[in-house]
């Protein structure tokens, strides 16, 4: 894979799948080749108003199409993606825009009030402030408006060992605090993680984590071999999540246990038809009785994944179907994490910085 970069993973999508479904979000889907359209003219349209290599775009948002395509558009022209946790209080959230030094910022409507004070601070700064989700958001640039002005990128030339994210941790011991990701540490762990979950061209994929972090990658799998992902419509909720598996025909799924508890019992009281052949969780471990329960209510193998947002996830463990049934019995490897056959991943770890700007 060397010398292949994401945003060449996203191009070999439009020319073989063009037509084939790339997202969907509630009512609203996008073709691999719309988005190859969509992201080219974003990117076009980041370019004009200043954008270069480098440069950190943020977005603060719910889960939507826009934050898959703003992703992508930045993969392609080489700038560093920032995504804000809409839970996040204002402190946090003006942390992780001064930290990572962004230039630009896209705001969803429904998250603009979350800022406060915050969004004036941020225009006394000069920060550049983009809007979606609402014709009347009342931000200086509107992220329909640079796609709807079209055009093609400048691509300028990109290393493996560029930075394309800085993922924010948790802030657990303090405030967020960003780990560097490189399109090498992206492009492995979008490759080797689709080959080690066994996932298929055909397979349409339900991945309802929020994307401000971690999760993007979740929502981006489908860049490896085409295949389709549905995100929740803004945020998770487990009746919207059946319905979007069952009308959708979703064939693998990731939840966290508390997620997946809360499925099977609506499943089990519910009339719903799914055709699981695969689910896969991550987080935490899920207890012998969930496993049992999950398997014998959709029938599927499972799989947990664990990662780490300093490794671009990884993943660096997969305990898989085989080690969940032997789990079963021995009840203390299911809160294991020792099955480390892919260190591979490690190779592509950025470092874990305090601060992007002395970073750079």
């Amino acid at each position: 894979m060397a010398g292949i970069l994401p945003r060449d993973l996203l191009r070999r999508c439009a020319v073989s799948h063009g037509d084939k479904t790339a997202l969907i979000e509630g009512q609203r889907q996008r073709s691999w080749a719309e988005i190859e359209q969509r992201t080219n003219a974003l990117a076009a349209g980041l370019q004009a108003i200043g954008v270069q290599k480098g440069d950190v775009v943020a977005m603060l948002a719910k889960d939507h199409l826009e934050v898959i395509e703003l992703w992508f558009a930045c993969l392609k022209i080489g700038a560093v993606r920032v995504g804000i946790n809409w839970r996040y209080a204002p402190r946090e959230m003006l942390h992780l825009i001064g930290d990572s030094n962004a230039k630009l910022v896209f705001i969803e409507s429904a998250c603009i009030e979350l800022l406060g004070d915050g969004l004036v601070q941020l225009q006394q700064q000069g920060c550049q402030l983009g809007g979606f989700g609402s014709v009347d958001h009342g931000l200086s640039l509107d992220f329909e408006a640079l796609i709807s002005a079209g055009g093609e990128p400048d691509l300028p030339e990109l290393s493996e060992d560029d930075l394309c994210a800085i993922s924010y941790t948790s802030g657990t011991t303090g405030l967020p605090k960003g780990a560097l990701w490189t399109h090498r540490g992206v492009r492995d762990t979008l490759v080797h993680s689709a080959l080690e979950l066994g996932l298929h061209h055909e397979d349409t994929y339900y991945s309802p984590f929020p994307m401000a972090g971690v999760p993007i990658l979740c929502a981006s799998f489908g860049m490896v071999n085409g295949l389709t992902t549905i995100i929740p419509d803004g945020v998770f909720d487990a009746e919207a999540a059946l319905l979007d598996m069952q009308v959708h025909a979703a064939t693998v799924a990731i939840f966290v246990p508390t997620m997946m508890q809360r499925i099977i019992e609506l499943y089990q009281q519910g009339d719903y038809q799914l055709q699981l052949r695969l689910l896969t969780y991550g987080s935490s471990p899920a207890t012998p009785t969930l496993i049992r329960d999950a398997i014998s209510t959709f029938g599927c193998e499972i799989i947990q994944l664990y990662g780490l947002t300093e490794s671009t996830a990884g993943w660096l463990s997969f305990l898989r179907h085989e080690d969940h049934l032997r789990g079963l019995d021995e009840p203390e490897l299911l809160t294991s994490a020792v099955n480390l056959h892919c260190m591979w991943i490690w190779k592509s770890t950025p470092q874990k910085v305090k601060s992007y700007r002395s970073a750079r």
